[in-house]
This record gives C-alpha cells, sequence and structure tokens, in this order.
C-alpha cells in the first residue's frame, strides 16, 4: 500500500495550480523576456496606437496581462512583408559618390600665368 502524499500548497505554483485558476498571469517583465515589449514607453505605445490589451490592476502599482489576451492580440498582428534580396544588383545606382560631398579646391587662377 503505497499512498502519495500531497504537496502542501505554497508559493510554488506548479502546473496543477494553473489549471485551477485557469488563466496564466503575466508581469510587465514577463513581456518584456518574451520580447512583445522593450520598455515602459513601447508598451504604453502598443496600448494607445496598436491595441495591445491594457491590462488590469493588480494594486498601486502592479499591473497584469492574462496570457491569452496578449496571445490574441499577437495573433491578430499582420504578417511581416518578405524583404527584397540585400545585394549589389538590388540596388539602383543615383549617379552619387556615398556620404559627404568634398570640399571644393581652390584652382591657380589661369589668367595670372598667361600674361
Amino acid at each position: 500500500m503505497s499512498e502519495t502524499p500531497s504537496k502542501p500548497s505554497g508559493n510554488g505554483g506548479d502546473a496543477s495550480d494553473v489549471a485551477r485558476l485557469g488563466r496564466c498571469i503575466l508581469r510587465y517583465r514577463d513581456l518584456q523576456a518574451a520580447g512583445v515589449v522593450s520598455s515602459w514607453a513601447g508598451l504604453g505605445h502598443a496600448i494607445r496606437e496598436l491595441g495591445f490589451p491594457r491590462g488590469r490592476t493588480f494594486g498601486p502599482r502592479i499591473r497584469i496581462w492574462f496570457a491569452d489576451e496578449v496571445l490574441s492580440w499577437l495573433d491578430k498582428l499582420p504578417l511581416a512583408p518578405i524583404p527584397k534580396a540585400q545585394g549589389s544588383h538590388s540596388k539602383q545606382p543615383t549617379g552619387r559618390g556615398r556620404g559627404r560631398p568634398r570640399k571644393a579646391v581652390p584652382q591657380p587662377d589661369s589668367a595670372e600665368g598667361a600674361e
């Protein structure tokens, strides 16, 4: 008769805890680690201009997002266009040199030497 002892519920947070809650909670650092945002300013821009979920306030200075809302937002983003091949054949000649133009070099006056 072997009984499996039940684990005491603590702050460990395993898969069964997530299943009980039903949703996965993300903090700002989780969004940053996943590469969704890189700064608070970028997060504000994504919320205002790109329709990123606003999240919920969990405390006076704590904001959380649900993973399913973030994933849904990511799925709605348009796909990026396929980039053109890089190489010398893809660049159009402009007829100009690269960089800053050279300073004009004063030419000796040819009228003085002719007399």
